[in-house]
């Protein structure tokens, strides 16, 4: 009898604690950090196909060269092959269950933010660089021989929004596609979930993002 008395007080005690976790998990997602996966290759080499990364819901305040993870409420993003597969899996499943994947991920986008509200930003000089607010920008993040943009173009974010682009700007569907969108190719700040602030796995993969500040040091001065 003592015994089945220790049984049960065993998976009594092992319910409480996965009830903790999942709650400790939804609390932690909610307000502090959430994973995500990288159904597609618009921001390599920053990101893998298939790489897992935490963004920071710790305040929405973006600065340039944030690497931002938002709603995509303009209906931008088309189904890819490559985000229903990893939607379907088993594995997956289990990762939305626990909050470690968003349940509508195919609804989020990650891209770089390179204007800010009042910002100017064209494309491009004599040297293929983008200038934001007149100042030419050199940036690191881009893929070995990416041109930094094929598409002309030269806006100025309206305020409580964002312009935003992918680091493989070769494939990437982002704000220059888009700028015959209703949405005017900007993204609303109230649609940002967070920043990117690691990527957790795969594990030859982990790394801590930086944003690269100095790119745009001269730019936020003007």
């Amino acid at each position: 009898m003592a015994q089945h008395r220790g049984l049960k007080y065993g998976w009594r005690s092992l319910l409480f604690i996965v009830a903790v976790a999942l709650i400790g998990s939804t609390l932690l997602k909610s307000f502090v950090f959430q994973a995500f996966y990288v159904p597609s290759g618009s921001m390599k080499n920053t990101f893998q196909i298939s790489d897992r990364f935490v963004a920071s819901r710790l305040g929405h305040e973006i600065n340039h060269g944030d690497i931002v993870v938002f709603y995509d409420s303009a209906g931008w993003m088309a189904e890819s092959e490559d985000a229903m597969a990893l939607r379907k899996s088993a594995w997956t499943r289990f990762l939305k269950m626990s909050g470690v994947v968003p349940s509508h991920n195919n609804e989020v986008m990650v891209k770089r933010a390179i204007g800010l509200p009042g910002d100017n930003v064209v494309c491009c000089n004599s040297f293929m660089q983008i200038k934001v607010n007149g100042v030419p920008i050199d940036e690191p993040y881009l893929p070995p021989g990416m041109v930094p943009s094929e598409v002309k173009f030269d806006v100025t974010v309206p305020e409580g929004s964002l312009f935003l682009m992918g680091d493989n700007r070769s494939h990437s569907a982002d704000s220059r596609r888009f700028l015959e969108h209703p949405s005017g190719g900007f993204v609303r700040e109230a649609d940002v979930i967070g920043r990117a602030v690691a990527t957790i796995w795969p594990p030859s993969r982990m790394m801590v993002h930086h944003r690269p500040a100095e790119v745009f040091m001269e730019a936020e001065s003007h």
